[in-house]
């Protein structure tokens, strides 16, 4: 073989396995140990050593890439290590359920297949028309502001609650983060995991409620039932837990069911600050004592 037959295996296989090398600490020792086997004699008569030592360098990084030693990538504490896994998953039993899901800025949870629009309310949500009595303004006054989170399971698989609800015309994300529209509702979703905005100038104290799942529901323009939610047909059963105010972890073990024979009793669930609320349309549901713990990232 050539010297540039040997040159093009070598960068063909380093293409192949470059992402196996991942430090100098790797990298080093292989190539060192090559090119030393190449000069150990004449480093200047036998030139044709070096460029025996390559092709030796690259199978030796095969060798430590074909080895069970790989790397992997530890995600921040913040965000849900295996929820996009369980997501994607084709079988929702193929990856274990999370026990954990820290919420934050900017933050996306769930598939983004299945569920239209991806971005903004459905056709029946708000559109810059009265929402249950509620109008899209500027949010300058909100004495009251507090906040839920929603999570979708379908077959125990969690579908994404889509950024933009309750805006109108809002401006490019920063870092996932819908900041800016012309007008905002009451109730509004400025990012992709469900996490829901309530603000409104009211004199109910913080730890009291203004607003019911029913509200969220119709800003989005999702209908439920005790047969459907949304476009997805099946069984549905809501569960509900809730933080001790000022605090920013659920109960273990809080979640409850509430069961309704119409939908009237979700619709008319009343949101407090902190409230978490998971719809799951079934057959397959994730029962209460193994529903994730939830970190809100606010203080109300």
């Amino acid at each position: 073989m050539g010297r540039r037959g040997k040159a093009g295996w070598l960068v063909a296989c380093t293409n192949r396995y470059v992402q196996c090398i991942v430090s100098v600490k790797t990298f080093a020792p292989l190539l060192v140990a090559a090119l030393t086997y190449a000069s150990w004699r004449h480093p200047l008569k036998q030139q044709g050593r070096i460029s025996r030592a390559f092709p030796i360098a690259a199978m030796l990084m095969l060798a430590a890439c074909s080895g069970g030693g790989g790397s992997s990538v530890t995600p921040p504490a913040h965000v849900l290590v295996d929820s996009m896994a369980v997501s994607r998953s084709a079988s929702p039993s193929a990856t274990p359920f999370p026990s954990y899901i820290g919420l934050y800025q900017g933050g996306y949870l769930g598939n983004t297949s299945t569920l239209w629009p991806r971005f903004g309310p459905d056709v029946n949500g708000g559109k810059g028309q009265a929402v249950d009595g509620y109008g899209c303004g500027s949010m300058a006054d909100n004495s009251y502001h507090v906040h839920a989170w929603l999570g979708i399971l379908v077959n125990g698989v969690f579908q994404q609650v889509p950024p933009g609800i309750g805006m109108v015309n809002p401006g490019a994300p920063t870092r996932g983060f819908y900041g800016h529209a012309s007008c905002f509702y009451n109730i509004h979703t400025h990012d992709s995991d469900g996490y829901i905005h309530m603000e409104v100038l009211s004199t109910t104290h913080l730890s009291g409620t203004v607003f019911t799942l029913g509200n969220v529901l119709d800003m989005w323009g999702e209908q439920i039932s005790p047969q459907n939610f949304g476009e997805y047909s099946g069984p549905v059963r809501v569960f509900v837990n809730r933080t001790p105010l000022a605090q920013i972890y659920t109960p273990i073990g809080g979640w409850q069911e509430i069961t309704s024979a119409t939908g009237l009793e979700w619709s008319t669930f009343p949101l407090y600050s902190h409230s978490a609320v998971i719809v799951e349309v079934g057959p397959t549901f994730v029962e209460a004592a193994s529903l994730p713990q939830i970190k809100f990232y606010t203080q109300y």
